[in-house]
């Protein structure tokens, strides 16, 4: 039997918890990407593979009305990046880096 995670557990905020101590030890960065893959894991209904995650991996802004720009070769969304509508489909190694994008506001990090 496997234990698929509701985003708002409080067994899944004490992995999420436990996943920000572990960055915060090592200096690495709390990057959207990282809690991603956690919240796709935890919603994950069986034992899966790296490759199993494609497809559903999604990217999100809680800001309404913010378009968000990527690109998958590593270069500034801002410059010529897509318009992300729906979850990529990634089949080889890349970088994607993206950018959420609203008039009248800041735009977030390039990540």
């Amino acid at each position: 039997m496997y234990l698929r995670m509701d985003t708002n557990s409080s067994l899944f905020l004490q992995a999420k918890s436990l996943l920000t101590e572990y960055l915060e030890k090592r200096h690495m960065r709390k990057t959207p990407e990282r809690f991603e893959v956690l919240r796709a894991i935890c919603q994950t209904d069986d034992i899966f593979s790296i490759e199993q995650l494609n497809g559903k991996m999604q990217m999100s802004c809680t800001t309404e009305g913010t378009e968000i720009r990527y690109t998958t070769d590593g270069s500034d969304p801002l410059n010529g990046g897509k318009v992300y509508s729906e979850p990529l489909v990634v089949d080889q190694v890349c970088t994607i880096k993206a950018v959420a994008v609203k008039s009248y506001f800041n735009n977030s990090t390039v990540t």
